[in-house]
């Protein structure tokens, strides 16, 4: 699992979460993948995480934006995980139904 932040203002923060095959197997065998945000280094912990991502990418893909981040080329290792990237609220993209666990009732998005 790659976890790439990307700053987008003074107080927030977008996050990619790239799964790889092993995560995936993992998820299919009822376990669940987990990310602790509080876990994340400075500055993030003091921003507020406004949009998660969550991508799959080969191993072949992961070793090259694991590289991309290394050499410190965000831009392109994030212009590489957006490659295809559609918003499509027919699919379930953005608005539609919310599920908030432990109150009972959905919210319209």
């Amino acid at each position: 699992m790659l976890v790439i932040p990307k700053q987008i203002n003074p107080r927030e923060y977008v996050l990619v979460i790239v799964l790889g095959q092993d995560n995936i197997e993992r998820m299919m065998a009822n376990d669940p993948a987990q990310l602790g945000l509080y876990q994340l280094p400075p500055p993030w912990p003091d921003l507020r995480c406004r949009d998660l991502f969550i991508a799959y990418e080969t191993d072949e893909n992961m070793a090259r934006i694991e590289t991309l981040c290394r050499q410190q080329n965000e831009r392109e290792a994030w212009e590489y995980l957006m490659r295809g990237w559609q918003n499509r609220p027919d699919k379930g993209d953005g608005g539609g139904h919310l599920w908030l666990a432990g109150i009972g009732r959905t919210v319209e998005g």
